[in-house]
């Protein structure tokens, strides 16, 4: 049997409660209502190291920097079940929505909301989907070989979406990209790098975990499935010198992972360092190639080969030269292919065919450009000017010159809001979100066992039993210690916190040890002063004795 490795799955949620008349509530006040209807829902215990909980299910949901909520999966040993961990969070925080809008504690509210977006619109600010991978070898190896990978395997991992920082509407497989600003950094909130060189384990026994903050919070089953279960084959590989990463080396990641985010028909290439050029598609390809030559290897999972099937079917079917009628379900299944042709069959009802979108973004460039680029509220304002406006006097003579008038200018800045309010709706949670509403009418198909068997002779299994994962953990390594035991805890009387490796009796002065990140010894054990738990539960007592809310 393959060895065991396990992976998590961190999402970052936009959060909003909108008044009866249309405002927006403050989102301090709504956040301290969230968790404490969440503290009565959940099986849980308060988290040690932060405000936020574990839950029952393993998991760990809290407020993460920038007052934003976060959950993460608990570690799980194949990518079926953390995409069943990623789904069964969503649906948690659908229903504590639900719970919010009926129970009636915040006077005005409406609906609450939460949106698994990338980028904000209006603000310029920026959530991720991170990922951790569980390694033990050549951790110096891993950025250069991996790097290609993460560049490239935005194809099919993209969520879509605009520029936020373009005046225009200039579409992207992946907004997240634009906020990439270096290729390695250990800055998670700013500086953002493609590859993470944080490496915080969280558990005992020699391992390296990467943490991944280039990824995107996406819609569909297929594409979370892709991203974790290639990147994490392509782990394995690296760690026994099997990937040939080396090859496909490029020669400036950061810029041509723009310029592939900006490339919808994925025919743009890029120079590696070994010379010659290589598309994203044909990168993909190398790598695809180096996991199915070691399928059965010892180092290898068991689902590998079910992983290179439905790889192998999605790069035929986004590859260009290969690309034909029989693959016109494509948009269909990949959140930014799907955008791509929604926004653009828009912007067509709106009056502004691609050609006239392109030429009115060298437009807005300009007038942005005229306009103080200290305030980017200008453009917001240029688009209910009137001609007597100082902001429309002052681009007149721009506007004059491409032959457009104020108002044509101003019908496509209104495109513009609607497009990104539009995008922002995409990928709420719940009934009301544009995918969920796509795919209840048929028009989109993104499951996994449903595209699997329409691509494959013999499809894959899909992602099952996400209500159970509610509240139920894993059915192995330490989270399914963690959940069983957070869960009988959370029944109790007894004043207990948790985080990933112990979970901490703070009355009787004794830890159930998780540092094993299978699971194994897992138990409750006295204190003893001169252990390294011991030491931490000092810490995490001290913690506990300060405010258990979010702020």
């Amino acid at each position: 049997m393959a060895p065991a490795f396990l992976h998590g799955l961190e999402t970052e949620y936009a959060f909003s409660q909108f008044a009866e008349g249309g405002g927006v509530l403050d989102r301090a006040d709504g956040l301290r209502t969230l968790f404490a209807v969440a503290r009565k829902r959940l099986e849980c215990l308060p988290d040690a190291a932060s405000s936020g909980f574990f839950l029952g299910n393993g998991s760990r949901f809290y407020i993460d920097a920038g007052h934003h909520p976060e959950l993460s999966t608990p570690e799980c040993s194949d990518p079926w079940q953390l995409v069943r961990y990623l789904k069964a969070g969503e649906a948690i925080l659908i229903d504590l929505a639900r719970d919010l809008d009926e129970q009636g504690l915040t006077p005005g509210l409406e609906r609450t909301c939460f949106f698994r977006n990338n980028v904000d619109y209006h603000s310029h600010a920026t959530w991720g989907c991170h990922e951790s991978y569980q390694y033990r070898e050549r951790a110096k190896a891993m950025p250069a070989e991996l790097i290609p990978h993460l560049v490239s395997r935005i194809v099919f991992t993209g969520a879509g979406g605009f520029d936020d920082r373009a005046p225009g509407v200039e579409f992207v497989l992946s907004p997240r990209v634009g906020h990439l600003e270096r290729v390695s950094s250990n800055d998670s909130t700013g500086n953002r790098g493609i590859f993470h060189t944080k490496d915080e384990p969280l558990s005992r026994g020699g391992w390296h975990r990467l943490h991944l903050i280039c990824g995107e919070s996406l819609c569909g089953e297929l594409s979370s499935f892709l991203k974790v279960a290639t990147t994490a084959l392509i782990v394995r590989l690296i760690e026994h010198d099997a990937s040939g990463g080396r090859a496909v080396i490029l020669v400036s990641p950061r810029a041509t992972m723009k310029a592939f985010s900006a490339d919808p028909t994925c025919r743009r290439t890029a120079t590696l360092t070994e010379g010659g050029r290589m598309s994203a598609i044909e990168i993909q390809r190398h790598y695809l190639a180096a996991a199915e030559a070691s399928i059965g290897r010892a180092y290898m999972p068991d689902w590998a080969a079910d992983v290179c099937r439905i790889w192998r079917a999605t790069l035929d079917r986004l590859d260009p030269l290969l690309r034909s009628e029989s693959c016109d379900d494509v948009p269909y299944v990949f959140d930014w292919a799907i955008k791509q042709q929604l926004y653009a069959g828009h912007a067509e009802r709106r009056g502004f065919a691609q050609p006239d979108v392109q030429r009115y973004n060298r437009l807005a460039r300009k007038v942005a450009q005229q306009l103080d680029a200290q305030r980017p509220e200008s453009l917001r304002e240029l688009q209910k000017a009137t001609k007597r406006h100082s902001l429309a006097q002052k681009v007149a003579p721009t506007l004059e010159r491409h032959e457009v008038r104020l108002e044509e200018f101003q019908a496509f800045l209104a495109l513009r809001a609607e497009l990104c309010e539009i995008d922002t709706r995409f990928g709420e949670l719940g009934e009301r979100g544009l995918h969920t509403i796509l795919e209840r009418s048929g028009t989109i198909t993104h499951s996994l066992a449903e595209v699997s068997k329409a691509w494959l002779q013999k499809g894959i299994p899909g992602i099952l039993h996400v209500d159970r994962a509610k509240s139920e953990p894993p059915p192995e390594a330490r989270s399914h210690f963690r959940g069983n035991e957070i869960r009988r805890l959370a029944a109790s009387e007894e004043r207990c916190s948790a985080d990933w490796h112990v979970i901490i009796d703070h009355e009787r002065n004794r830890i159930y040890d998780l540092s094993d990140p299978f699971g194994t010894g897992a138990g409750w054990r006295d204190s003893t002063e001169d252990s390294p738990l011991s030491t931490r539960l000092r810490l995490e007592r001290a913690r506990a004795r300060g405010s258990r809310t979010p702020f």
